[in-house]
């Protein structure tokens, strides 16, 4: 399976884009762009997103994963180096956000 940064970069070429037109449009520098491609920048869920919809296609062919086991690997990066008491509060966290969406039935 290609990554992220291969996937970016054959969607951004085929809708005829350079790196520069793409960073113009996300409002992101020409670098940057470079380096989620090459894999030196690790891009947010906000990122993808912001690409999926400039490019116009979907984050699973984006990412080349579906949207949720995107988030999740994402949440992943962002609690690697956390302690043990933070990683508890987040999980406490999500466990009372997933209550809420069961008694709402509502879901993002």
């Amino acid at each position: 399976m290609p990554d992220f940064g291969e996937c970016l970069r054959r969607i951004r070429t085929e809708k005829g884009l350079s790196q520069q037109d793409l960073a113009d449009a996300l409002g992101m520098t020409q670098a940057a762009i470079s380096q989620l491609e090459s894999g030196s920048r690790v891009a947010t869920p906000k990122t993808v997103k912001r690409l999926a919809e400039v490019l116009q296609v979907g984050i699973e062919e984006l990412s080349g994963e579906d949207e949720q086991h995107f988030e999740l690997r994402a949440l992943m990066r962002t609690a690697k180096g956390a302690s043990p008491k933070t990683i508890r509060q987040v999980t406490e966290l999500l466990a009372l956000a997933k209550r809420g969406e069961k008694t709402t039935g509502k879901e993002e």
